[in-house]
């Protein structure tokens, strides 16, 4: 396990705000992903407690390539076993293909692609590189069990954040527990899990242009 990042300060007077930010971002309907808004809050609040993006991230080449094979297998593995797992579970059919415009289309795949990876981008620096930090340090005591607090909630609140059915919402609780477990091995960095959600994400644009999904 890596040496932890310096955790910024607690400030648990900033709760308040950032609780009520989460909670309105789930109950809100919005014109943009609810991680937009909250990436802003989230940066405040690493910003006014001491921290630093460049610190939570970590930009050991190691962890950055360890996220980016766990990312592709995970793809592998969801295509040919998960994904039929979770649809029966669920009840449904996974929709891999979720982006029209770039289906069979170069133009269109490179746009949705810049697009998608900004979205997995902001989505796991306000994950875990804010909502599991926060839970992380306020539950202290031993650290694997800050750790494990970390993981499940910042899980809990990606299902809530993900739009959809339950078939989507099952899947994104069964990644939120996988990124978040590279997250605590890498001793609360967030490189592993931000690479590892990239290079998911961009394989999924990448099949769906090359119409190798439905």
């Amino acid at each position: 396990m890596s040496t932890p990042p310096r955790r910024p300060r607690a400030r648990t007077g900033l709760l308040v705000v950032e609780v009520a930010a989460i909670v309105a971002a789930v109950l809100v309907p919005l014109p943009v992903p609810a991680v937009a808004p909250l990436l802003v809050v989230a940066t405040m609040s690493v910003w006014a407690r001491g921290g630093s993006w460049a610190d939570t991230v970590g930009s050991a080449p190691t962890t950055w390539w360890g996220g980016a094979v766990v990312g592709a297998v995970a793809l592998v593995l969801a295509l040919l076993l998960m994904g039929p797992v979770v649809a029966e579970a669920a009840g449904g059919v996974i929709q891999w293909s979720a982006f029209p415009v770039a289906r069979g289309h170069l133009g269109g795949a490179l746009t949705v692609a810049v697009l998608v990876l900004a979205g997995a981008a902001a989505a796991e620096l306000v994950l875990r590189g804010w909502i599991a930090e926060r839970v992380a340090g306020l539950v202290g005591g031993p650290p694997a069990r800050a750790a494990v607090a970390a993981v499940v909630v910042a899980a809990a609140v990606e299902v809530l954040l993900t739009p959809g059915g339950m078939a989507a919402r099952v899947g994104a609780g069964l990644s939120g527990l996988a990124f978040g477990a590279l997250w605590a091995g890498a001793g609360g960095r967030v490189a592993p899990a931000l690479a590892a959600r990239l290079v998911f994400a961009l394989g999924v644009v990448g099949l769906d242009a090359l119409r190798l999904v439905s």
